[in-house]
Parts: structure tokens; sequence; C-alpha cells
């Protein structure tokens, strides 16, 4: 009985470790500073586009320059959304940037920014094309000029 008890302890906890290995990562030490996402116009139109720009800032605020920064697309509501390139270089001032092609889809698009060892998101919303003014029903009333 102890030796099925020994065993049965022994599995579960290979289990949890198999089961857990894949699903929880830590950097150490930590990285320090932050990131931050923007969008040029945070809802352009469908069609059209708009610059992701990402900042790294370092211990202290300072800016981090000539990091890689990679940026991916999440989400989105079609599948025709696309990002001018996949990844940038901070500049001094700790800004990278790629451009993003909304798509012929309205809805959500979410970009991914990894940087620095941190990451964040952004959403954009791209909003459907604006519908031309309606026409008139009917011609213009001239009155009736009072007579009835």
């Amino acid at each position: 009985m102890e030796r099925l008890k020994g065993i049965s302890i022994l599995v579960f906890a290979l289990a949890g470790v198999f089961l857990l290995s894949g699903r929880a990562t830590a950097q150490y030490p930590p990285p320090s500073g932050s990131i931050t996402a923007t969008a040029g116009d945070p809802s352009p139109e469908v069609d059209s586009a708009t610059t992701i720009t990402s900042r790294l800032l370092g211990t202290g605020g300072v800016a981090v320059g000539g990091t890689l920064c990679t940026f991916t697309i999440v989400s989105a509501p079609g599948s025709d959304a696309t990002l001018s390139s996949g990844a940038a270089v901070t500049d001094s001032q700790g800004y990278a940037s790629v451009s993003l092609n909304a798509g012929s889809t309205p809805g959500f698009v979410t970009v991914g920014v990894a940087c620095g060892g941190m990451q964040t998101t952004l959403i954009v919303e791209v909003l459907g094309a604006a519908l031309p003014p309606a026409a008139p029903i009917g011609p213009p009333s001239t009155g009736d000029g009072g007579l009835l």
C-alpha cells in the first residue's frame, strides 16, 4: 500500500512539472523600464494605413536606443490587415515604428509589441468607409405660392 501511495505521488508530481513547464516563464532579473505603443490614427477607415509607434524606456525613464522591437498582429476582424514590417530598431529617443494597413473589414485589430524583454498590446478600431450623403427624394419643392 505504501509503495502504491509513493508511486501515485511521484506520478502526480511529474505530471505537474510536465504540465506547468510550458506555461510559466520568468526572466531574472526582471526587465526594468517601460514600453508603450500608440497609433497615429487610433480609428483608421478600412483600406487605409496608420503608423504604430512603440517607445522603450529603461531605468529612470531613460530612452533605450538600438533595441530590436517585434510587431505582430495578434487578432483582426478579417484576414488582410498587415504590418509593413515585423520588426524595427529603436532610435536614440527609444522610438520604433511600423505601418499598419487596416485591411478591408471594420472591427478591432490588436497589435502586439515586444521590445527589450517587455511587451504590450495596442487595439486599433478600424471604421467602415463613410457613406456618401443621401440623395434627396423627389424633385425639390417649389412651394404652392400661397394658393390652395
